[in-house]
């Protein structure tokens, strides 16, 4: 994996546990081109209101004992939700 993020390219996994992973084609969000992404499957998800602020928290469960937590800016979340709406993506 090559990008901003060496250390997980060398190896390093910040997951416990290990999820499964498998590669998946993609087409590149700014290129629109063919590319291969290794990806791990999302069990479930909840967006969350920031307590006394600003923002969100997306949780995103890939299994029973792994969960990652994201904050988002409302403006991001806004964005990430008019990319979901547009590619046709529901939650559940």
């Amino acid at each position: 994996m090559n990008g901003p993020f060496p250390a997980l390219a060398a190896g390093f996994n910040p997951l416990p546990g290990r999820p499964v992973s498998q590669e998946v084609p993609v087409l590149g969000a700014l290129s629109r081109l063919p590319e291969l992404r290794s990806a791990v499957r999302v069990c479930e998800w909840m967006v969350e209101p920031l307590a006394g602020g600003e923002g969100l928290s997306l949780t995103l469960v890939l299994s029973e004992n792994v969960s990652l937590s994201f904050l988002l800016a409302a403006e991001d979340a806004q964005d990430l939700a008019q990319a979901l709406g547009g590619a046709g993506v529901r939650g559940r």
